[in-house]
């Protein structure tokens, strides 16, 4: 038939195209870890009833004084290096998987501490963040903050709490532990206060185990997350997993964070403009 194998492979193209438009983004991996994967549940389902406030705060100290220098390129904010990048997306993402993107970004980000002394006596300008908080306002009225910094000595907390009209949900952990570092803790108007709630913890439909360590829980997340996209190759939807646009409404943020910290305080989010043109 005239014209079929060209079209055939049309249509190969624009399915290939959707596949690699759905997903997955491997960076947003975190929504599947267990205790996230349980409050996007739960409020997915209306636990919170109305969204009031939310916080995520993360605290490590990875970039105190008395610390030894990280890889050089991680200190440079010209090679993607800090902490603006390197943690505040995963609290960026958990928030907009959560409740949708923000109309509005305000933001402080700065390095305490712009020059580092090598071992061999020589000194390293910092130009990259090591503190950053970033106010977030949604079109909802809920406000959010995302507080993150790498000087806290002495101290490894990861922590969000989601306050709604209905329910309140917290996760009490750390930046980057197993299941037993990590408590999430809920509850309703009609309670006396919250109590601790058991998290979601999926397992592989292929069975294979994930081996432990430190980084077992961001394995198994990626995993599941690769799961779930697959039946975008079936023509089936997938929701759930992070898309492209994800990913960029992600980058929106820290970009806008970024702009507001620099002297433009409130930043409107314009995220109508998709795909975004090459920069």
């Amino acid at each position: 038939e005239a014209g079929g194998p060209r079209r055939a492979r049309g249509e190969e193209d624009a399915r290939g195209r959707r596949i690699v438009e759905s997903g997955p983004r491997r960076e947003l991996r975190g929504r599947w870890l267990p205790e996230r994967w349980t409050t996007w549940q739960v409020v997915q389902q209306g636990y919170l009833g109305a969204p009031l406030f939310a916080r995520v705060s993360t605290v490590n100290s990875l970039w105190h004084p008395t610390r030894p220098l990280q890889s050089e390129w991680m200190h440079s904010k010209e090679a993607g290096g800090g902490y603006l990048m390197g943690m505040s997306p995963h609290g960026i993402d958990h928030l907009h998987a959560l409740f949708g993107a923000p109309a509005s970004v305000c933001a402080e980000v700065h390095t305490s501490t712009p020059v580092r002394r090598r071992e061999d006596g020589t000194e390293l300008d910092v130009t990259a963040a090591n503190t950053s908080t970033i106010l977030l306002r949604f079109a909802s009225g809920l406000v959010a903050t995302i507080a993150t910094s790498m000087t806290g000595l002495h101290t490894d907390v990861r922590t969000v709490e989601l306050y709604g009209s209905e329910g309140a949900v917290r996760i009490d952990g750390v930046m980057q532990g197993a299941a037993e570092d990590i408590t999430i803790l809920a509850g309703y108007v009609e309670d006396e206060g919250l109590h601790v709630v058991a998290p979601i913890d999926r397992t592989l439909r292929n069975g294979v185990e994930v081996p432990e360590r430190r980084a077992g829980p961001a394995i198994k997340a990626l995993a599941l997350l690769i799961e779930d996209w697959l039946s975008a190759f079936d023509e089936k939807p997938t929701p759930d997993v992070p898309s492209l646009f994800d990913g960029y409404v992600t980058r929106s943020i820290i970009d806008a964070a970024r702009l507001s910290s620099s002297g433009s305080c409130w930043v409107g989010l314009d995220l109508s403009v998709w795909p975004p043109s090459n920069r």
